[in-house]
């Protein structure tokens, strides 16, 4: 197997599983919640694997780099900062329905990266100007930070929509979103 058949994987992984959010999302079950977290962590490793493969394919073509440097790359590693990022936000915060609103942005990520025709998915020798070590220490904190603001981002949706039931009393549908307190403590 090859890198290219991890990620494809990880695309139908995070789809699936933002589908169980989405489920979860209006019909609470505390046996769906850990069901979530672990497809949510599976398809992490799948992710994981991945990109491990990938790097490893760099070295045997004698490239020999991270999987960092073309717009496939980018993609992929930042969908998998997206879901670390989103699994240590659940993870603190004791919330599991972040996923409805931060999965989408990863599986569309995945799925323009092996989609897009302009997106070019061979492993490539690094141009001269990124042939540093630093490249790896920037790209990753760049990129956790990306996911972070991404997160952030898809808490405040989550906000506004539960701000505005709240002071619309005549619909429900609000105790479905974690509480606005924490929500604003989240973005």
């Amino acid at each position: 197997m090859n890198s290219s058949t991890f990620l494809g994987m990880t695309t139908f992984a995070y789809l699936f599983t933002m589908v169980l959010y989405f489920y979860y999302l209006f019909f609470r079950s505390k046996t769906l919640g850990i069901i979530i977290r672990a497809a949510t962590i599976i398809a992490l490793l799948i992710h994981t694997t991945g990109l491990g493969l990938r790097w490893y394919e760099s070295y045997q073509l004698g490239y020999g780099h991270i999987p960092l440097s073309n717009m496939y790359e980018a993609l992929v590693s930042m969908s998998w900062c997206i879901v670390l990022v989103l699994i240590l936000m659940e993870q603190k915060f004791k919330t599991e329905t972040m996923g409805a609103f931060v999965l989408p942005i990863a599986s569309l990520a995945m799925a323009y990266a092996s989609l897009a025709p302009n997106v070019r998915d061979e492993i490539e020798p690094l141009i001269p100007a990124l042939q540093s070590n630093w490249l790896t220490y920037h790209v990753l904190t760049c990129f956790l930070g990306y996911s972070a603001f991404a997160v952030s981002f898809c808490s405040s949706i989550a906000f506004l929509i539960k701000n505005r039931k709240v002071k619309e009393p005549s619909e429900n549908g609000t105790g479905q979103l974690p509480d606005i307190n924490l929500l604003d403590e989240i973005k």
